[in-house]
């Protein structure tokens, strides 16, 4: 059997392995390549894709391009306008997924351009289930229910987009998704004038790889702020979903819209640019993980004619495993408190990472009136890498620790050391699936290891300390017909 890229990550030390099984004298090959990103274990893809609603189109899609199962998907989606102006039927949108894969964005009405940012997290559904549907508020209603299958409301969040079919204001668009009961979504707001359509996403924990705690907060009549008490979180560990209703009959920004966000490790704030006789509703969800995940926050201040914000990741992200996120999805995901007292191009910011991950980036299509927006960028990591053998030395009894000063040293009885042998690419070791192995030095890791990318039937294979020291030994778990060389 050969092996090519071997990583070792500490918590679950876990073990990514490209390898030939001997078959008679046949072999499966996988050849060399680099070490894989170190996802949380409930996530099986990140990616990000970018949409743009130009004047004159209700609808556009984009290509998924890692064989995503979108049952298992989530979007979390933020958003700039430009020209459109006072009319929300063309700037709030609808997100969900098609056959493809593909996510699509869709509108009511086509006047102005909406730049939409979106990453697709697909959930691993061993450890998360993720619920989606539509839903509607008539024409003349003012809420409405979804019927769900019952979840733990400690584990489970909710998102929701949706579109619109009239030109009003904040009181009939605004919409609060908030879980009623264990199996029942209510979607509320405060005006009846036109009918709504949109796709809800529930992703709840089977185990404890995050817990939820929710939470209403009121900004009150008259007033420009106000907060939510949560049970105490780690801030470096949790982020915020919100949605709110809003009392305004009007399309100011300043007035009508909030943003929302972490204010301490035991309070959400919501805050409006502008005090106003009528009061707004927000319903928060703070999600908390309990790995090596993590979140970095910040605010975004645009001044007038201000288009875009950056701010540096102090660690930078994997940009495979991370995703930028706005905490309001009402009015339209991205939203900010602005000083746009008509219409509301200024207060919506698309974010996104750049630079390798070493940054965040905020932009706004209109420029016309002050915003601050609140950004969180989520790492979705599992555990770090603290080993990587590459097995391309060639010649030799040992295989070097390219991320880490582990390096390994073979060994074997039966008959000889695991041989180097010449791949497509470089050079692979070949294990006889007796004895051979590669001996670590004694590291602070954990007690498994599990192959990352192998054959159909592979299991956890548990590693034991010897003397001091690890050993890693890999066994061809069966037989496998793959090419011959």
């Amino acid at each position: 059997m050969r092996s090519k890229l071997i990583s070792l990550y500490n918590n679950k030390f876990r073990f990514t392995w490209l390898v030939l099984l001997l078959a008679a004298a046949c072999l499966l090959f996988i050849s060399p390549g680099k070490a894989e990103a170190a996802l949380a274990s409930y996530i099986t893809s990140i990616e990000y894709v970018e949409i743009t609603l130009g004047p004159g189109t209700l609808a556009a899609s984009a290509n998924l391009t890692k064989s995503q199962t979108t049952a298992n998907c989530v979007p979390f989606a933020t958003s700039q306008q430009n020209g459109t102006d006072g009319d929300f039927h063309d700037l709030v949108f609808d997100v969900y997924f098609e056959a493809g894969p593909k996510v699509t964005v869709a509108r009511a009405d086509s006047a102005g351009t909406v730049y939409v940012g979106i990453y697709v997290v697909e959930f691993n559904s061993t450890y998360i289930n993720v619920q989606q549907g539509t839903w509607t508020i008539a024409n003349s209603s003012t809420s409405n229910t979804s019927s769900i299958t019952a979840v733990d409301q400690t584990k489970a969040a909710l998102l929701s987009y949706r579109k619109h079919g009239g030109t009003n204001d904040y009181d009939d668009y605004s919409v609060l998704g908030y879980f009623s009961a264990d199996d029942t979504i209510t979607w509320a707001r405060i005006n009846n004038w036109e009918q709504i359509d949109g796709h809800y996403y529930v992703f709840e924990a089977k185990n404890s790889e995050f817990a939820v705690q929710s939470v209403n907060v009121t900004i009150a009549a008259d007033g420009t702020s106000g907060t939510g008490t949560i049970s105490s979180v780690t801030m470096g560990k949790t982020f915020v979903i919100a949605s709110y209703r809003a009392g305004y009959s009007s399309d100011g920004g300043d007035k009508g819209q909030p943003s929302v966000y972490l204010s301490s490790s035991t309070q959400i704030t919501a805050v409006r640019d502008t005090s106003h006789t009528t009061a707004t509703n927000v319903h928060a969800y703070a999600v908390t993980f309990a790995g090596n995940e993590t979140v970095q926050r910040g605010t975004f201040t645009y001044a007038a004619s201000d288009a875009q914000e950056t701010a540096t990741l102090s660690p930078s992200v994997d940009t495979t495993a991370a995703i930028a996120w706005n905490p309001v999805l009402t009015l339209a995901p991205g939203g900010m408190e602005t000083a746009h007292s008509g219409g509301n191009n200024s207060g919506f910011q698309r974010l996104k990472i750049v630079d390798s991950g070493a940054t965040v980036q905020g932009d706004r299509a209109t420029t016309s009136a002050t915003a601050s927006g609140r950004w969180e960028v989520i790492e979705f990591t599992g555990a770090a890498l603290i080993g990587h053998w590459d097995f391309d030395e060639g010649t030799g009894t040992t295989a070097a620790d390219s991320a880490g000063s582990n390096d390994g040293t073979l060994a074997g009885t039966n008959n000889g050391l695991p041989a180097w042998t010449c791949v497509a690419g470089g050079y692979a070791l070949t294990f006889d699936g007796d004895d051979d192995e590669v001996l670590l030095s004694s590291v602070a890791i954990g007690d498994r290891v599990r192959p990352g990318r192998s054959p159909p039937g592979s299991k956890w294979t548990p590693i034991r300390p010897t003397s001091g020291r690890f050993t890693v030994r890999v066994i061809p778990r069966q037989k496998s017909i793959g090419l011959c060389m």
